[in-house]
C-alpha cells in the first residue's frame, strides 16, 4: 500500500493504455506526477518525485507547497449548529461526516460552475 511520505498525500491510478501506473501529489496546485511499471516500484517513484519536487522549490527559492491539513474551524450560530445535528442524525452520520459530505459536494458543484464573483462595492 503507498503510503504519505515528507507530509505528501498520493493519489494513483493505472493506465491500460500504456500498462503504467501514474499519480500526483494531492492537496497542492504545483503538479507532482509520477509513475511506474509495477505496483511495487510505485512508492519509490511518488518519493522521488516529493524529493525532486523539494529540491526544486529550493534551487528556485521557493516556499514548496504544503497539502492542507484536513482540519478546519467553523463558527456558526447555535441554531445553525443544532439544525446540523439534526440533519447529521437523520441522515444517521456524525456531524463530522455529514459536513465533510455535505462541504464535498457544495465546493463540487461550485467548482464546476467555473465562473469567478467579484465583489464590487
Amino acid at each position: 500500500m503507498i503510503k504519505n511520505y515528507k507530509g505528501y498525500n498520493p493519489e494513483f491510478w493505472y493506465e491500460a493504455e500504456d500498462k503504467a501506473f501514474h499519480g500526483w501529489v494531492q492537496g497542492i496546485r504545483d503538479v507532482v506526477h509520477f509513475e511506474a511499471a509495477t505496483i511495487e516500484d510505485i512508492q519509490k517513484e511518488f518519493e522521488a518525485s516529493v524529493d525532486d519536487y523539494l529540491e526544486a522549490c529550493e534551487k528556485w527559492g521557493q516556499e514548496p507547497q504544503k497539502p492542507k491539513s484536513g482540519k478546519l474551524a467553523v463558527r456558526i450560530a447555535p441554531e445553525i449548529h443544532e439544525m446540523v445535528a439534526s440533519a447529521a442524525t437523520y441522515d444517521a452520520k456524525s456531524i463530522n461526516q455529514w459536513i465533510a459530505e455535505t462541504l464535498e459536494k457544495a465546493a463540487r458543484e461550485r467548482l464546476a460552475e467555473g465562473s469567478i464573483k467579484i465583489k464590487v462595492r
